[in-house]
């Protein structure tokens, strides 16, 4: 079981865990029943997770139905912190994946970062949820990384109106704190010196592969009081699985370079009978900007196995050879145990 440390983000009634559950499995995957999404989310909670992150887009609807339904069930919705988001609103002329893996029953959405764009997307995720509060919510995928040409007309909606929503419900209090929800550190640098956001859910940015160019840019977000919640920590799956054919590495296949960097780390953490989630969990948690780390997973077992990566003992000659291995960049810290 993990402990529960006492950093509040925003206004917050309760801290934040250190560890987190993503539901994008529980969203997307259909072949998670409900009862096995029950089973994943109460294995969580024992193991001391309080907070729990969702979003409109995962499975259109589907991860935040289950999740708030099953918080109400096992009686635990006044002990957790629960987060949505908005920037997508569905609408069943909107695009759609026909993606078999995917949750079937799949409206469309548009982008909308206006202030009704996001007023929208807020009450839809309220009837959907049957909450009326949300303690954080979050910006989905604002930046340049995911819209390409398009961001400027969508950073441009978010400046001209819909931030002024986000403050409205904080100041409300609908909501508890507001942020970021994205794979990229540039987008939040650029909003943190237009406006008060509390936190930002940054996925694959500092992670045991790639870390070296983001390391700076989430210090400078420590000075603008802005809590870092980790995301995409295993790169999609490549830092959990290795070199097998299931893994991927940020949702592609994997390239050469990384198959042969995963390689020496395999080679290490045999050495050190360490295993490759233990090393990428503890790396990332390492950062001292980084607040929370949220992880997915499709079965209770899968939870209990991330949480005993994290609490696993890892002798720091481990980190050392990493470092001289130069897979570890010589300019970040390295993780101290407990």
């Amino acid at each position: 079981m993990i402990k529960t440390p006492s950093k509040f983000i925003g206004e917050c009634s309760l801290p934040m865990s250190k560890l987190a559950l993503g539901t994008v499995q529980i969203g997307y995957d259909s072949r998670i029943s409900f009862d096995q999404a029950k089973e994943i989310i109460n294995a969580a909670y024992y193991e001391g997770v309080r907070y729990f992150d969702s979003a409109p887009m995962y499975g259109f609807g589907r991860a935040e139905y289950t999740l708030s339904t099953i918080l109400r069930e096992l009686e635990i919705r006044n002990n957790v912190l629960v987060s949505t988001k908005v920037g997508r609103v569905l609408n069943s002329q909107g695009l759609y994946s026909k993606n078999p893996s995917w949750y079937l029953n799949n409206p469309g959405y548009y982008y909308d970062y206006t202030y009704d764009g996001i007023m929208s997307s807020f009450e839809d995720s309220l009837k959907r949820t049957g909450l009326d509060h949300i303690d954080l919510l979050l910006v989905h995928d604002l930046g340049e990384k995911w819209h390409g040409d398009k961001a400027e007309l969508f950073w441009n909606q978010f400046c001209e109106s819909g931030f002024r929503a986000l403050d409205e419900l904080r100041r409300n209090r609908d909501v508890s704190a507001v942020g970021l929800g994205v794979n990229e550190t540039e987008i939040v640098l650029k909003v943190a010196k237009e406006f008060k956001i509390d936190c930002a859910l940054i996925a694959g940015q500092y992670t045991l592969l790639d870390h070296k160019n983001s390391y700076e840019d989430l210090k400078k977000l420590s000075e603008f009081n802005i809590e870092i919640l980790a995301a995409g920590i295993f790169n999609s799956g490549v830092l959990a699985l290795g070199n097998t054919s299931q893994a991927s590495y940020n949702y592609k296949k994997v390239p050469i370079e990384i198959f042969s960097k995963i390689q020496k780390i395999q080679e290490i953490c045999l050495k050190y009978n360490v295993s490759l989630a233990t090393a990428a969990l503890q790396f990332t948690a390492s950062h001292p900007t980084i607040t929370s780390l949220v992880f997915g997973a499709k079965s209770d077992n899968e939870v209990m196995q991330n949480v005993r990566s994290y609490t696993q003992q890892v002798p720091y000659e481990f980190w050392n050879e990493l470092k001289y291995k130069n897979i570890i960049s010589t300019s970040v810290p390295l993780p101290v145990s407990d």
